[in-house]
């Protein structure tokens, strides 16, 4: 670790990375190495989270090509110096902002989209004329194979280069180095809070992209069959491990029956093998991505087991599956209402008017 560091701080003092062609290039080579393990990416996070094939290629994979070309054809113009008017002190001059890259910038990336969240800041720390260290997450292990191989062919180790291990022992070293110029996080608030703590300690500035309680409001007047149909495959998609996924659902009183029997008609028609009156026993999922790991299945069983099911429920803990589930009307001081529930389960809460919850 200390000696990629250092073989970057090397590089970039010598300002090769500073050039257009340089940074075109090595966002050509990337884009060549993800094509060329395209289908082993999509294999590894079918093996890590059951992720059906077109979803992880529309959300992990397709992003980085657009991503890749939209950036190539706007590179020369956003390096462009962009001419100012000069203050009335200086009124002899001219003045002009010219953008300068930072040094050595750390990614740390979540599992729940390990290919998107970890290549996408990536491609923005590159382009920018940076080098970038990724920390991946220790969760998304067969996924991390393959990342690691596209890096190794994109990128010689003093431009762009993963840090294994555990998160907890690395990236406290990797920020107490002296050698970052920034850090991007995404994940959890409660690990962000600690990631910003240890940033202010060294004085690195940096870019938290955290989770929340992203709540639906559904009126009176909503569209209920093309908004139902839109919350369910926003909300199941990767199995409701979507930091922007939405996290609950506020209805009003008067349309709260039509609601649930429109959401519970969705379901069954975007996830037909879920219904048990056809399929009785639960098997593993074409359309619906696992739970990541036992840890947070048990957490979203928890959220299941205390409060009232009334669509769903079933499980399959050998093979870390929940069906679609919906709860009705949970306490606003249970744990499924102050956390960010992060999986398949779908609170709803009526309300009366905008004051007052039913």
């Amino acid at each position: 670790m200390d000696q990629n560091l250092q073989k970057m701080r090397d590089l970039f003092e010598t300002g090769a990375t500073y050039a257009n062609q340089s940074r075109v290039i090595q966002l050509l080579k990337l884009k060549l190495a993800l094509k060329c393990h395209e289908n082993q990416l999509l294999a590894a996070l079918k093996l890590d989270l059951n992720k059906p094939t077109q979803e992880a290629y529309i959300s992990e994979i397709a992003p980085l090509y657009e991503e890749i070309d939209y950036v190539i054809k706007h590179l020369q113009s956003w390096m462009s110096p962009v001419k100012v008017k000069s203050g009335v002190s200086f009124f002899y001059s001219k003045s002009h902002i010219h953008h300068v890259p930072l040094g050595i910038v750390l990614i740390i990336s979540p599992w729940n989209y390990p290919v998107q969240l970890s290549l996408l800041p990536l491609i923005g720390a590159i382009s920018a004329g940076n080098c970038a260290i990724l920390k991946l997450s220790e969760h998304s292990i067969n996924t991390n194979k393959i990342l690691s191989l596209v890096i190794k062919q994109a990128f010689h180790s003093n431009r762009g280069c993963i840090i294994e291990g555990d998160g907890e022992i690395v990236v406290p070293r990797l920020i107490a180095s002296k050698q970052l110029n920034h850090v991007f996080f995404t994940g959890s608030v409660k690990v962000g809070k600690i990631i910003a703590s240890l940033c202010v300690e060294h004085s690195v500035p940096y870019t938290l992209e955290l989770g929340g309680k992203s709540p639906a409001i559904v009126d009176v007047n909503a569209n209920l069959k093309v908004t139902c149909k839109r919350l369910v495959w926003a909300k199941f998609f990767n199995a409701g491990q979507t930091c922007v996924a939405p996290d609950y659902i506020l209805v009003h009183h008067s349309i709260k029956d039509k609601f649930i029997k429109e959401l519970k008609a969705s379901i069954e028609s975007l996830y037909p093998e879920f219904n048990s009156t056809i399929k009785p026993t639960l098997e593993i999922s074409p359309n619906l991505a696992t739970i990541i790991n036992q840890n947070r299945f048990n957490t979203l069983m928890g959220y299941i087991k205390n409060n009232q099911v009334i669509h769903g429920g079933r499980y399959d803990e050998a093979k870390l599956l929940i069906e679609p589930t919906i709860i009705y009307e949970p306490s606003l001081e249970s744990k499924i209402m102050q956390e960010e529930i992060f999986g398949p389960i779908l609170p709803i809460i009526t309300y009366r008017d905008d004051n007052h919850l039913h």
